[in-house]
């Protein structure tokens, strides 16, 4: 038996490989044990017997070749028949724990000719540090270690029928060495897919080889590796920056990279290669900006036959998401860039985005003038639009304002929810602030909580300021309870920071559980001794409500002139004078006319330039454009004042225009649609930089637009399912919508998943037309799978549900020789999507057995009368009881009787149902005579016992089993570690052991709720089991700190030693009485406390 540690997945939203029990034969499109098919569509098992299967890739002749996690390579036949052995076991190399094994296969397009075959995988550390060496020891494994990622290539004998691997033919083309493989140095987010491309060369998915555990800016963070791979050289220097790896260009990580098949060089066509360098990770990256891309395909039909055309082909692309989204991105170009970890989904991620990350690769030329040495990827990295993107040089006034700009949210409640960088509140790059859309807000919070960021600014006396805001709040992340309240303020200081002035703005209250967008403003004079101003959003939630608002772009304009409505010459409009409806001079101005209607102020100017102006209006129905001109010149001739949602509710819309030394004229004119209600017209400038465009822009090094995803769909325990496609607004900025939402370009329902587990293209004629050329897609932990129809153009316009509760998908495969898709289940079951419209469909047994073992002669109720066929009905059922007896009815008794009197015996029983057309189907069980299950206990850990957070651990486990029938050395002993995480769980291997170290994850005590299960299970010689479990939690209040203060008082002291006494003599689940957590309150426990006693220490 190798030299294993049982392993467990421990992830936040991330792929995991899964453990389905249950599997079938064939199923059709009734309800039945694996969901729903739509009509004529049924499921056909192919071979059985597979061990952590995690993909099949296909030849030109349709023989397909599976492969499993641990590093094993089959192959089956066109019939269904598989080898007896694998063409390749690599498994001493390949490091197959946590999310880690050999994850890609490819064939190349020539494989019947030249027999190669290209690998991806995890490297096994002991194999990594000493394979050729010797110390290397063929059965070790060494897990929970930096490693690396490895691509490599072997040739299949065609000698002897495709059957078996010349090792001789072994040649790496990726991480030969420690220093230049792909950097793994966590659980998870390393390799993923291979791919050939059209033009033949090859593509592979990384992760961003960070960890998944909360947000990851570099260095050692719990549960990682980073030091080891630091010191070792498995990490460079300027890797060191987290999950910001996807946005480094000199890093494997979070990329496609484009490889040429012979040797692994880069390719000279590839957007940032370096011919000097061929093999170094920038040479190799075509795409980047990725998490966990773990499955990807390529959409057949695209891209060039030529490499040297620098087009492979669009890689169709599931990226695993982490608290939110999760995303299918279409990359058919070089240097695309989908975001990570700046944004998830088509949004800025509130955990990366605001905190401002140098590029240690980004020199910045212009450091010398304000100490930024190295441009943020945040400078780099812009947000789609159909405008001319702008990269501004932070030390320059068109750039990105400095995290300098921005104070982190501040709670009022020292238990507010723990993870705390959920909560640091951001505001976007095109505005006075850093980052846009910050997000305020407070689940499960106790009593009364304020959340708030602020933005100070220098002001003048006697300056007038006007401060705008956006406020957001969707519907799948909106504000819950009718007293929580959203507010602005513009508040003034002096030199001694004493508040001389303010002004307020109410924004949203109470209730709005749908999309809701609104914009607001404010402006004051900064009274005479004011230095410094404050733009101040907040949220407020009075009692045990809970939600979340986000504020959008936010301003600050110094304000020159504020020239009231009743400053003005009209034509059309209506005054009314007073203000009560919110104006802030005399009256307000109405427009009253669909055309015509005009409102013209004079401005003057001190010189020829440009300034920006803002309207102060109201507008409580749907947005009314207005002609502008200045001076007589049309300067828009269709300027947008959007709806402000209500006509007491106020906000600015704000333009640059040209003035004239002297006096202005700048005039606004109903087109067709009316107007607004307008209170003031305010002229000045910004009082601090906008985000807009400088002197120098960012030339020096790579920049990107953000590449948004074809389509991103929310995490279930989100609530609502919400699925979203990008749009654009009228003004070139990016914007969403909802699939099947009123107006939404994609037709559908609204849905949900964790965990982007499987894309493929169905091509041929098999299926029904709508089906051929679309795009499948599969959610791994929701068990669901959809289909993406596209136009001639490749826009999306549907998403259908093709099939529901199917399991944990690892994958999606179309069989390009039957034209039929394959998906695979973790870990053991592999299916084919057969197709009959009119034809005949097999039946599917369902059956059951009341008792499975007993004394001879045993009496079992057996029925089956649940089975089904889709096509009517069974004409046929066959029960064969293994003891030369068989019936013909579906429900009976049968009664087992042994042989040889007193000895045991296994009986195998099948079912055999079948159709009116020859179809069937089977189920098998077996019944034991004279013979019992044997039993077994959990001896560590303890059930309820509790676990670190602060780093990972190791936690012994032991079990004991006993038989009657079967000596205790003769039994078979397992364990497994199960993570919960939700309301789902993640298995890990299943190890045949009583005795090792659990190793754990510091999971829990967050956002979402972690625990682990542990089962222990013993078989006896004729496959009778019995099982033990017991689950593990996070220790959330510190006990493991200091476990003999039982009353969390910081000391041990008398009380504690009373509370041991009071609980003296209780077994089995922990309690914190037991101190020293082996399952009993007893002496021993009093005696730790006196050893313990005192303050405790830290």
């Amino acid at each position: 038996m190798r030299n294993l540690q049982p392993t467990l997945v421990s992830t936040t939203a991330t792929f995991v490989l899964s453990l389905l029990g249950s599997s079938a034969d064939a199923h059709d499109g009734a309800e039945g044990p694996s969901g729903l098919l739509p009509q004529g569509f049924y499921e056909q098992g192919v071979a059985t017997g597979w061990d952590q299967l995690v993909g099949v890739t296909f030849d030109s002749t349709g023989r397909a070749y599976p492969w499993e996690r641990s590093g094993k390579i089959w192959a089956v036949e066109t019939d269904g028949t598989r080898g007896t052995e694998p063409i390749l076991d690599i498994s001493d190399e390949v490091g197959g724990w946590r999310d880690h094994g050999l994850l890609g296969v490819a064939l190349h397009p020539g494989f019947r000719q030249n027999g190669w075959i290209y690998l991806l995988y995890a490297v096994d550390r002991h194999h990594l540090l000493y394979a050729g060496t010797g110390k290397y020891e063929p059965g070790v494994d060494e897990y929970y270690g930096a490693t690396i990622g490895r691509v490599t290539r072997y040739t299949v004998r065609s000698a002897d029928g495709f059957n078996s691997v010349d090792p001789e033919s072994r040649l790496v083309l990726l991480g030969e060495t420690p220093q230049t493989g792909i950097p793994i140095v966590h659980e998870s987010h390393a390799v993923g897919s291979l791919v050939f491309g059209t033009d033949g060369t090859l593509l592979l998915s990384v992760g961003d080889c960070a960890s998944y555990n909360g947000t990851d800016n570099g260095g050692q963070q719990p549960g990682t590796y980073v030091d080891v791979a630091l010191n070792e050289g498995i990490l460079k220097p300027h890797e060191n920056v987290g999950a910001f790896r996807a946005q480094t260009v000199d890093s494997h990580c979070g990329k496609i990279l484009r490889l040429n098949p012979n040797n692994g060089d880069g390719l000279p066509s590839n957007p940032f290669f370096d011919s000097s360098e061929p093999r170094a990770p920038r040479s190799r990256v075509w795409a980047l900006g990725l998490r966990n891309p773990f499955r990807m395909t390529l959409k057949p039909g695209t891209g060039s036959h030529n490499a040297e055309d620098g087009n492979p082909g669009a890689l169709y692309i599931g990226d695993v998401g982490y608290v939110t989204w999760e995303e299918l991105n279409v990359c058919d170009g070089p240097a695309q860039n989908f975001g990570w970890p700046i944004y998830e989904g088509h949004h800025l991620e509130p955990g990366y985005a605001p905190v401002l990350t140098d590029n240690p690769s980004a020199p910045n030329p212009l450091a010398s003038g304000c100490g930024i040495d190295f441009f943020r990827y945040q400078d780099l990295l812009v947000q789609d639009t159909l405008n001319e993107p702008y990269w501004g040089n932070p030390c320059d006034n068109g750039g990105i304002a400095g995290d300098e700009l921005l104070e982190n949210s501040r709670f009022n409640s020292s238990d507010f929810f723990p993870w705390q960088t959920e909560f640091n509140a951001y505001l976007d790059a095109g505005s006075v602030f850093a980052y846009n859309a910050a997000k305020l807000y407070g689940p499960f919070a106790s009593g009364e909580t304020r959340t708030r960021i602020w933005q100070d600014f220098p002001v003048v006396d006697g300056k007038s300021y006007a401060a705008s805001v956006k406020a957001i709040t969707p519907s799948w992340d909106s504000i819950f309870g009718t007293s929580n309240s959203t507010s602005m303020s513009l508040q003034f200081f002096d030199s001694e920071g004493n508040l001389v002035g303010s002004a307020d703005q109410e924004v949203i209250s109470g209730s709005t559980g749908e999309d809701v967008v609104v914009e607001r403003s404010i402006y004051a004079a900064a009274p005479e001794t004011a230095v410094t101003g404050r733009m101040v959003l907040a949220f407020d939630q009075p009692s045990f409500e809970v939600g979340a608002v986000w504020f959008d772009d936010a301003s600050v304009l110094e304000v020159q002139q504020i020239l009231q409505a009743e400053d003005a010459m009209w034509d059309g409009p209506s005054y009314f004078e007073g203000t009560s409806g919110g104006a802030t001079g005399s009256g307000l101005l109405d427009f009253q006319n669909p055309t015509g209607d005009w409102i013209e102020w004079t401005v003057p100017a001190a010189t020829d330039d440009l300034e920006t102006i803002a309207f102060r209006y109201a507008l409580g129905n749907s947005p009314r454009p207005l002609e502008l001109q200045v001076n007589g010149v049309v300067i828009d001739p269709s300027l947008n004042f959007p709806s402000t949602a209500g006509w007491t509710d106020w906000q600015l819309v704000e333009v640059e225009v040209p003035f004239v030394e002297g006096d202005n004229s700048v005039r606004i004119t109903a087109i067709g649609q009316s107007g607004a209600n307008f209170d003031a017209l305010i002229v000045g400038g910004a009082s601090s930089e906008s985000g807009g465009q400088g002197e120098n822009p960012i030339l020096s090094v790579p920049t990107f637009v953000h590449k948004r995803p074809m389509i991103a769909w929310l995490h279930t325990y989100f609530g609502n399912p919400r699925a979203e496609v990008p749009l654009f607004d009228t003004s070139g900025n990016a914007t969403v919508t909802m699939v099947g939402a009123n107006g939404s370009p994609v037709s559908g329902e609204p849905f949900g998943g964790n965990c982007a587990g499987g894309v493929s293209f169905s091509m041929g004629d098999l299926y029904p037309e709508s089906y051929r050329g679309s795009c499948f897609i599969a959610d791994h932990t929701t068990g669901w799978i959809r289909v993406l129809r596209e136009d001639e153009q490749g826009n999306l316009v549907s998403v259908e549900e093709f099939r529901s509760n199917m399991g944990n998908i690892a994958g999606l495969f179309d069989n390009p020789y039957t034209d039929e898709m394959w998906h695979i289940r973790w870990p053991d079951y592999m299916t084919a999507w057969k197709y009959s419209p009119s034809g005949n469909q097999p039946p599917v047994a369902v059956a059951n057995l009341d008792v499975e073992w007993g004394t001879s002669p045993l009496v079992v109720n057996y029925q089956a009368s649940d089975s089904y066929d889709p096509n009517g009905g069974i004409t046929y059922w066959e029960w064969d009881f293994g003891d030369g007896t068989t019936d013909g009815y579906p429900d009976g008794t049968h009664v087992f009787t042994a042989s040889n009197p007193g000895q045991p015996e296994v009986f195998d029983v099948t079912l055999r149902v079948s159709d009116p057309g020859g179809l069937s189907d089977e189920k098998s069980f077996q019944v034991v005579v004279n013979d019992s299950p044997p039993s077994v206990q959990i001896l560590q850990p303890v059930n309820l016992q509790l676990y670190r957070i602060d780093s990972q651990s190791e936690v012994p486990f032991r079990s004991v089993a006993s038989d009657e029938q079967t000596p205790n050395d003769d039994l078979e002993l397992t364990m497994q570690v199960i993570l919960h995480h939700n309301d789902h769980t993640h298995p890990e291997l299943v190890l045949e052991t009583s005795e090792t170290n659990i190793v754990l994850s510091p999971l829990g005590c967050g956002f979402e709720p972690f625990w682990y299960r542990v089962v222990a299970t013993a078989t006896d010689g004729n496959g009778l089991t019995a099982v033990d479990e017991v689950e593990l939690f996070p220790d959330c209040d510190g006990r493991l700190d200091c476990p003999a203060d039982v009353d969390l008082s910081g000391t041990v002291d008398f009380n504690d030693i009373l509370n041991i006494l009071a609980a003296y003599g209780s077994e089995g689940d922990w309690i914190p009485e037991d101190v020293n957590i082996d399952g009993i309150v007893d002496f021993a426990d009093i005696l730790q406390g006196l050893a313990d006693w005192g303050i405790c220490a830290g």
